[in-house]
């Protein structure tokens, strides 16, 4: 006799004898207590068993999760900032060459944290958007 386990930590479904104490699962490792799982199908064939994973595999494919929501951002005044208005704020600031200090001044007058300003800073200075013409200084690229 053949049944089907899922691990508990990955949630990997597997194939296995029956009867059986323990199995390993082989995606991640995890020790799975086959005597702890509650309503186990079992199977007389290998073939019949290989169908239905095959089968529970695809509609777990199917199902997609939820993407991640996008981080929310919060500045001092704890107003909601997106991603996009420090964008924003960091290109029409580096029309014109501006200093680091200069860009910091204006993230403070704004309230928007400094660590948020410097991962969006770094994400536009690695997309492109901007560049450092030299140390220290960040200009817009299309500008």
């Amino acid at each position: 006799m053949f049944c089907i386990i899922r691990c508990p930590k990955c949630e990997n479904i597997q194939g296995s004898r029956y009867p059986i104490k323990k199995s390993v699962c082989i995606k991640c490792g995890t020790t799975i207590d086959v005597d702890k799982i509650i309503g186990m199908k079992l199977f007389d064939s290998h073939k019949d068993l290989l169908t239905m994973i095959q089968a529970l595999k695809m509609k777990k494919d199917c199902i997609k999760p939820d993407p991640p929501a996008l981080p929310v951002y919060r500045n001092k005044r704890k107003k909601i900032i997106n991603r996009s208005d420090i964008r924003e704020l960091i290109l029409r600031e580096t029309i014109d060459l501006k200093s680091i200090k200069d860009l910091y001044k204006v993230v403070k007058n704004s309230g928007i944290e400094e660590s948020i300003f410097e991962l969006e800073l770094n994400r536009l200075v690695s997309t492109g958007d901007i560049f450092k013409p030299k140390e220290g200084f960040f200009k817009r690229v299309d500008a």
